[in-house]
């Protein structure tokens, strides 16, 4: 049996609900420091975004994308819980992109 150290930010419990809770209303600063790193999600030119990611709420966000060797700095606007529009167009790209979440740039 492994026992797991508590992890607490701001006084309470790191969770992954908690998580969810603040991606869920784009407060992408306080995911990031619950995660200890930026939020990422993988976009695939097959299957689109990933089913077990979640996109932040709907606004405007900072984003960078990795590909390959390469890194993109961009902007994304979040539509809905899966749909996303950026300024960069790397939909182009033949391999997976990971989408890093740096910060909200936007209303909410």
């Amino acid at each position: 049996m492994s026992v797991v150290e508590l992890m607490e930010f701001g006084g309470e419990k790191i969770s992954s609900t908690r998580i969810r809770q603040a991606l869920a209303q784009g407060n992408i600063s306080i995911v990031r420091k619950l995660l200890g790193k930026f939020y990422s999600v993988n976009w695939c030119p097959k299957n689109g975004l990933l089913p077990f990611y979640s996109l932040p709420a709907p606004g405007k966000y900072e984003v960078k994308l990795h590909h390959a060797d390469e890194t993109v700095s961009c902007k994304a606007q979040v539509l809905n819980d899966k749909e996303a529009k950026f300024t960069h167009d790397f939909k182009q790209w033949s391999q997976a992109v990971r989408i890093e979440w740096i910060r909200s740039i936007g209303n909410h």
